[in-house]
């Protein structure tokens, strides 16, 4: 089982929840620091180490235009204070650093969401509050850096971003090619080829998950087909907590291969963690036509896979 952490304050919480299922249960917990999109708010960056450079705020249909200035400044008020870059980077690191089997994640991108985090409802009937893109992509590309640099598996969310992480992908996986063409090169100028290129440090993360997929099922051919290798560490995990448009979620779990494929619960709730991930895997079992014992045994050689389980 694996843990998604969500902010700064939540990492604490995460190693309290897997040290609680691992006495109550014997689990095996995998965890994962990181900042999700939707508290990316509370996180300062280089570009917007405050609110008022990370946060777009409009007004909704219906608000006075003259109330807006004083609206903002509640909400500046209201809203925790940022966590400087520094600060938590820095004890990202740490905790990579201690913990050799932890991940990355949750990050990433999403371009639709609202902030509601810590908002009184009654700002939120006059404002509409965003997470400015720039501010979301320099939190998403920190984390990046980090899974990269410590070559630990990472999970992202994303909505309405696909085409950008698949040129974030497509950049990554080209500078592999080059290194690899480079390389040869120099081992033929001395006489001698490797007969394997695992000694070059990859440019990106040894297993990339795409969270809870929602792009269309195309895309998932373009993510396959990516340069330098990249394509082939690409993971793409599916729950059954997202009930919109469930057609279509059956097509994007067809599309990917039974390699790739991995099944998630996505809530929060710890009551309801058995019964949605046994949801997840009668959905993707239902879409692949396979048993619920196939694809339990197929999900965690994927899942062990994913996560570099040995």
């Amino acid at each position: 089982m694996a843990l998604m952490a969500v902010s700064f304050d939540d990492w604490t919480n995460i190693d309290h929840a897997a040290a609680i299922l691992h006495e109550a249960k014997g689990t095996n917990v995998v965890k994962a620091y990181g900042v999700h999109p939707w508290w990316s708010h509370m996180h300062g960056t280089h570009g917007a180490p405050d609110l008022a450079a990370m946060l777009s705020v409009s007004l909704r249909k219906g608000s006075h235009q003259e109330d807006l200035d004083a609206l903002k400044g509640r909400l500046f008020a209201t809203l925790p204070p940022v966590i400087p870059r520094s600060v938590w980077i820095s004890e990202l690191q740490r905790r990579l650093e201690t913990n050799k089997g932890a991940i990355v994640g949750e990050t990433g991108i999403d371009r639709a969401a609202q902030v509601v985090v810590d908002v009184p409802v009654d700002l939120l009937d006059h404002l509409l509050i965003k997470v400015n893109d720039a501010h979301q992509w320099e939190l998403f590309h920190a984390h990046w850096e980090l899974a990269t640099n410590y070559a630990r598996p990472i999970s992202i969310h994303c909505v309405r971003g696909y085409g950008q992480l698949e040129r974030l992908f497509r950049a990554a996986g080209s500078q592999t090619t080059a290194g690899e063409e480079e390389k040869e090169e120099e081992e033929e100028e001395k006489g001698s080829r490797s007969s394997s290129s695992s000694s070059i440090h990859l440019p990106y993360p040894p297993s990339i998950m795409l969270h809870s997929y929602g792009g269309s099922p195309e895309m998932i051919d373009s993510f396959l087909r990516l340069p330098g290798g990249i394509g082939d560490v690409i993971y793409f995990s599916f729950n059954d907590t997202v009930k919109n448009n469930r057609a279509k979620q059956i097509l994007r779990i067809q599309r990917v291969p039974d390699a790739r494929v991995l099944s998630e619960s996505d809530v929060t709730n710890a009551a309801e963690l058995d019964s949605c991930l046994s949801a997840s895997v009668d959905l993707i079992a239902q879409a692949k036509g396979w048993t619920y014992n196939q694809a339990l045994e197929i999900l965690q050689a994927n899942y062990d896979s994913f996560y570099r389980q040995d």
